[in-house]
């Protein structure tokens, strides 16, 4: 019975980890078979024993740590995917001038935007890895972008692309329009020239915003977000039925209303209004519900108010004022308990009395018949208890 195992090695650290020499002393020091899988981008590892496999994958990890310290990588944000294009076409000569110089490799990794720079061996990947961040520094400064409407772009384009070739030589720099942005313009050159014509362009786009006034829109990002994209169904409905040009401005957070007539601006105005409110109401609908937190509140005992310190001093202790009692109440509670000790009284004379004129030396039951002489038994004013036959007697 064999166990298998299995260890994942980064993209940009699969051609350093695939060193057939380094894998075969892996196996031959762990009693493992061990081999690099190009299409799993992992080396697999295969041993009869488990103790054996833990050995293996213990030193497979080891290995690609080792990997990794010969590798530097560059992560590329998304705002700066055209670095990965750009190093591809028109800064390839300048990668080889790289790898030659400094005896390493550069791989650029389009999917995961990664540029990378490996060496072999114990060679140092210090002067590989400063060249690369001063290419990409070079890169950025001889490269900027200048956003226009997007209704000023055939014009400044021109027939046959005439006007944007004329006013790049004028400046002595190539200008192209970004083919998946309709509104930004790519400025290429030195970096003094292109200070100077990104300054160009804003001017000559101020004299053409003058000549074509428009309806200023403030508008939130998510919706921006719609109206930026010229193919989208929204921003194509809303031109076609107000017979208007949307200009989307992300920097500003607007969206400029331009040609049509009438109250086509206003019909438009209110068209974008109702865009953002479905779209925010949509959001809302699709956010994921918020746990309410309750803060824990220390109750205060009821009938007891909280003090609290004044000006620094010590906490004073609540005061507890007590409530009277209405006399009424205590009145006729006393006037209860009298009644009670008053037949209570009454019986224990009603016993004693029937004791002795009784033969019987148990007190009859109040069941019995009244005709005795307890069953008239009445006290008078002067604490004496009085039967019906004259008998007297006092507790």
């Amino acid at each position: 019975c064999y166990c298998f195992s299995k260890l994942v090695v980064p993209k940009h650290l699969a051609k350093v980890a695939c060193d057939t020499k380094e894998i075969t002393n892996i196996a031959a020091d762990t009693g493992c078979d061990v081999v690099f899988d190009s299409d799993v981008h992992a080396l697999l590892i295969q041993s009869a024993s488990s103790e054996r496999l833990a050995l293996g994958f213990e030193g497979t990890q080891e290995y690609v740590k080792k990997c990794g310290s010969l590798v530097f990588t560059v992560d590329v944000e998304p705002d700066d995917s055209w670095l990965l294009l750009s190093l591809l076409t028109q800064y390839r000569d300048s990668l080889k001038e790289i790898e030659e110089s400094c005896n390493c490799k550069l791989d650029i990794f389009k999917e995961e935007s990664v540029v990378s720079v490996s060496v072999k061996g114990d060679q140092d990947i210090q002067d590989g890895q400063e060249a690369l961040l001063g290419l990409i520094e070079k890169i950025k400064s001889e490269n900027a972008f200048v956003c226009i409407p997007e209704s000023s772009m055939p014009q400044f384009i021109g027939q046959s692309s005439k006007h944007i070739n004329s006013f790049a030589a004028i400046n002595s720099v190539q200008i192209e329009r970004v083919k998946k942005s309709p509104t930004q313009l790519r400025i290429h050159g030195q970096e003094r020239e292109i200070k100077y014509a990104a300054a160009a362009v804003k001017e000559w786009v101020e004299g053409w915003e003058g000549k074509h006034p428009g309806t200023s829109v403030n508008v939130d990002i998510a919706t921006l977000k719609i109206l930026d994209i010229a193919s989208s169904d929204e921003k194509i409905k809303i031109c076609r039925d107000c017979g208007v040009k949307l200009d989307v401005n992300m920097a500003t957070s607007t969206v400029v209303i331009r040609g049509g007539k009438g109250t086509a601006h206003e019909r438009a105005v209110d068209a974008i209004e109702a865009l953002a409110h479905s779209n925010n109401e949509e959001l809302r609908r699709n956010e994921p519900p918020k746990k309410l937190m309750v803060p824990l509140v220390k109750s205060q005992p009821q009938g007891i108010p909280e003090v609290k310190p004044m000006n620094g001093t010590a906490p004073m202790s609540p005061k507890v004022t007590s409530i009277p009692i209405p006399a009424v109440v205590v009145e006729k509670k006393r006037k209860k308990e009298a009644a009670k000790k008053k037949v209570s009284k009454l019986q224990t004379a009603s016993n004693l009395f029937n004791f002795l004129v009784s033969e019987d030396p148990v007190p009859p039951s109040p069941s019995d018949d009244t005709s005795t002489v307890s069953g008239s038994l009445e006290n008078t004013d002067d604490g004496y208890f009085r039967s019906s036959s004259g008998f007297t007697i006092r507790l």
